[in-house]
């Protein structure tokens, strides 16, 4: 039996709230969201977090309510450090809901963990027999600004093989650790993708449930899945259109969505800046766009005499 007079609680300690800063896509942070309430942090092992919390639309500054200006610099696509004590992870914003019910108006803002970025990379197919873990970890992290970190010795010495067409980097990622057997373990602050062995990692505490209140209420939403801006263009047998672009690659690109509201006049003085990204890469963006526009004729004309001959 356990002697209950060997053990004390201290009643003076307080559960940590998590800090929340609001963050552009390069990491800047641009403000401290202090007012944030209701913040819920879905935690899933071997998964992709979650984050949610609700922002009020006024603001009590020194006895006087006045708009919050954190509404208006929350956008898609931005990110949302969290951090609570000495850990801290890294969300992208997904979805952002305006509410209004009898009681108050807010925002309730949706997140995920930032592995969830790799959804809008693709691969087109991928064949390959016999490679381990970090062989076709590595293969598919290529193309993005993630990593492979750690890596269990065990899943070096299986091989297996893969033939894989049309997904996402991130369901690629699951399928490897499904496969080997894995247990991802992301590593948000350093873009760092860990292979663990389930038995290696943790204690198993069962799962936890906390129950919602149902509220009438308006919602608006603001979501954001299918933003793309690189195209990639394929036919039968692989036939892509590199021969006819003059680009020569096999995709089309278009980044005006993140360039809005970006402005500049024809001495390329900037009059408006873009909401993601910074002045001199709406600069290099438009000026290549325009390279790509003054030569697209001449090429035509090259692919003509080609053709002919």
């Amino acid at each position: 039996m356990y002697d209950i007079n060997s053990y004390s609680i201290d009643y003076n300690k307080k559960p940590q709230k998590p800090q929340l800063f609001l963050c552009k896509p390069d990491r800047t942070i641009i403000a401290k969201l202090k007012e944030a309430y209701n913040i819920e942090q879905k935690l899933k092992l071997g998964n992709i977090n979650e984050l949610t919390f609700d922002l009020p639309i006024v603001v009590d500054i020194h006895g006087k309510l006045v708009d919050n200006s954190h509404i208006d610099m929350i956008k898609k696509r931005y990110l949302i450090k969290v951090v609570v004590g000495n850990f801290s992870e890294w969300y992208i914003i997904d979805e952002i809901t305006k509410s209004s019910d009898d009681e108050e108006d807010y925002v309730s803002v949706h997140c995920f963990s930032l592995g969830y970025e790799l959804k809008d990379k693709n691969i087109i197919e991928y064949k390959k027999d016999n490679v381990n873990a970090t062989q076709v970890l590595t293969d598919i992290l290529k193309n993005t600004i993630w990593t492979t970190g750690y890596i269990d010795a065990d899943f070096d010495l299986k091989y297996r093989s893969f033939d894989v067409t049309n997904t996402t980097v991130l369901d690629f990622v699951f399928q490897i650790a499904e496969t080997f057997g894995a247990l991802i373990i992301w590593d948000t602050e350093n873009r760092v993708i860990n292979l663990y062995n389930p038995d290696n990692v943790g204690t198993d505490k069962g799962l936890t449930i906390s129950y919602k209140k149902y509220l009438k209420a308006i919602n608006q939403e603001d979501k954001d899945d299918n933003v793309v801006t690189r195209l990639k263009v394929f036919g039968k047998d692989g036939l892509s259109i590199e021969r006819v672009n003059p680009t020569g690659t096999n995709y089309i690109e278009d980044f005006s969505y993140f360039i809005y509201p970006f402005e500049r006049d024809t001495n390329k003085n900037v009059i408006k800046h873009s909401d993601y990204m910074s002045d001199g890469l709406c600069n290099a963006l438009l000026d290549y766009q325009e390279l790509i526009e003054s030569k697209t004729s001449e090429f035509n004309n090259y692919l003509s005499q080609l053709e002919n001959l």
